[in-house]
């Protein structure tokens, strides 16, 4: 939940900027920085823009999961074994040890 403490302009950011990352850290929410008015920057600390990055990478993976179960239920997917050796006969690689 973004709150009113969690918005400030650049010239305020400018001047206190110590204040503003530290309460970032300590509270874990963003810092919405306005210029002119408008919204234009997003401060993060590095731990929570790794946590949006995980939910993205995580979400990404399921909906992929998701899609390839749809097309194996449509008969589009292949067995794993013959599939590698073709890949690997493409690309003339060896699979023998």
């Amino acid at each position: 939940m973004t709150r009113t403490t969690d918005i400030t302009n650049f010239t305020e950011y400018r001047n206190n900027h110590k204040v503003f990352h530290t309460r970032v850290h300590q509270t874990g929410r963003p810092l919405f920085i306005t210029n002119n008015g408008k919204p234009d920057v997003v401060l993060l600390s590095a731990e929570t823009y790794d946590e949006i990055q995980d939910l993205i990478e995580m979400r990404e993976s399921l909906i992929a999961i998701d899609k390839s179960e749809q097309e194996f239920a449509q008969g589009k997917g292949a067995q794993a074994r013959p599939a590698i050796r073709e890949i690997a006969a493409r690309h003339g690689l060896g699979l023998d040890r």
